[in-house]
Order: structure tokens, then C-alpha cells, then sequence
């Protein structure tokens, strides 16, 4: 009853259809459709281009109602041609979208394959139990490292360029209904999160076995040093009682008499 007050007082009002226009946007702007619909209609009726823009704009991206992209560019074309300059824009809306065709279907049917090929296809390291080598030591490291940036970059990435709400392009965005929105937003999020986890569980076993690589190759370096250490220690030992045994014969010979000399 109310909204047929409206209508009434529309014919007669131009301030009063500015006041149910703003009020129908932020009807929309907050996502009540099915309450925007009707005032967007009835003004759009009545002529007005902006309602028309704002109708068609409901139509085209789907937005409390099935999408409709024929019926949107005929409202959208009616609000250009009443000045409507956002209508004019929006008039390329459906030939720019059939011009990035499969990179929206690309999206609404996203895999997450791109997180685990390329620079994030992150090998796990060859660790063994333990290195008995400089070179073994050193393969083995240098291994890790290069696993860890892997790793690491894919993690910042996580935050930054591969977020899910930085992953479809604005211009792109703007091209696809709302349900296509939420069903690329749906896969991302799904993919974006198994492979994070996936990453996760994985870096989890690899720095287990460095660390535990580690603290057995650290046994073992320090126990062949000690060995090493003992054995130099021992040959020392065995020096120096050859040289004072050669000492002492030394100081014994010297006391000869000179005929026991020869």
C-alpha cells in the first residue's frame, strides 16, 4: 500500500522519485533485491534513466533474479539514450564479455593447478639419515635452502597475490553475474586452501627430517673429530716418548768411552 502512495505521488513529485531513488539504492547497495526490485521497476516505468541503469544492472549481473543480459542491454541502451552517461559504459558490458569468454570460464571452473606447477612446484629435498661428508653436508643444505624459498615465497604469496580476493582481475570481475562471482570465489578459496594445506603438511615432514639430519650428522661430525682428536693425541704421545727415548740413547752414547763409540 505504501509503495502504491509512492506511485501516486510520483506523477506529481520529481524531488520525491530523487528520495525513493536513493533509498532503492541503498536497497541494492546493501544486497536487499527483492525490495530494490520493485521501486527500480516502477521508477523505470515512469521513465527515469537512472532506475533503468540500476533495473538493468540487476538483470545483467543476476542479482536476486536470473540474469537476463538481452533484457539488461535494452534498459541499459534506454538510460544512454536519455543521457544516462554510466548507461553508455555499460553498454559494452555484454560485448566485453563475450570477448573474455574463457577466461570467465576459466575461473568458474578453477582448479588451483597454477598453485602447485611452475615456481611453487616445490621438491621436496633429498635428506638421508645423516652425511658423512664435506660434499654429502653440503648437497644436502644447499637442498634445503632451496626448498625453504620455495617454500617460503609460495607462503608470502599466500598473503599477497595469490589471496583469493586479489586472484580474478577488477575488469574481469565486472563481466561475470553474481553467480559466477561466488562460485569462482567458492573454487578459489577451496583450491587456494587445499594446496596450502598440502604445502603445509609437507614443509612439516621435510624440516622433521632436517632436523633430524642434522642433529645426527652433528653426532657423527662430532664424534669422528674426537677419534681424530684422540688418534692426533696418541701419535703426539708416541712422538714425543720416540724423541725422549732418542734423547736419552742420544745421552747415553755421548758418555761412551771412544773406543765403544765405534
Amino acid at each position: 500500500m505504501k509503495r502504491f502512495l509512492f506511485v501516486l505521488f510520483l506523477t506529481v513529485s520529481g524531488s520525491a522519485a530523487a528520495d525513493v531513488l536513493s533509498e532503492a539504492n541503498q536497497l541494492l547497495a546493501k544486497g536487499s533485491y527483492g525490495e530494490a526490485f520493485p521501486v527500480f521497476q516502477m521508477l523505470a516505468n515512469t521513465g527515469n534513466p537512472e532506475a533503468k541503469l540500476r533495473l538493468g544492472q540487476m538483470y545483467w549481473y543476476g542479482k536476486g533474479l536470473p540474469a537476463d543480459r538481452a533484457k539488461a542491454d535494452k534498459l541499459f541502451a534506454e538510460a544512454a539514450a536519455a543521457g544516462n552517461a554510466e548507461a553508455k559504459d555499460a553498454l559494452s558490458l555484454s560485448s566485453r564479455r563475450e570477448a573474455h569468454a574463457a577466461e570467465i570460464g576459466k575461473w568458474a571452473a578453477y582448479d588451483g593447478a597454477d598453485l602447485t606447477s611452475g615456481k611453487y612446484a616445490c621438491a621436496e629435498p633429498a635428506i638421508g639419515e645423516l652425511s658423512k661428508t664435506n660434499a654429502e653436508i653440503k648437497a644436502t643444505t644447499e637442498g634445503y635452502k632451496a626448498w625453504s624459498a620455495c617454500y617460503n615465497g609460495f607462503v608470502a604469496d599466500l598473503q599477497g597475490p595469490l589471496a583469493p580476493a586479489k586472484r580474478i582481475p577488477a575488469d574481469l570481475f565486472a563481466l561475470m553475474s553474481e553467480a559466477e562471482q561466488d562460485d569462482a570465489m567458492a573454487h578459489i578459496a577451496k583450491s587456494t586452501g587445499a594446496a596450502a594445506s598440502k604445502a603445509g603438511a609437507s614443509a612439516k615432514t621435510v624440516i622433521a627430517r632436517y632436523d633430524s639430519w642434522e642433529k645426527a650428522t652433528a653426532a657423527y661430525a662430532k664424534e669422528h673429530n674426537d677419534k681424530v682428536a684422540a688418534s692426533q693425541k696418541a701419535s703426539k704421545q708416541q712422538i714425543e716418548t720416540e724423541q725422549r727415548i732418542y734423547g736419552e740413547q742420544k745421552g747415553l752414547y755421548s758418555i761412551l768411552p771412544a773406543s765403544m763409540r765405534k
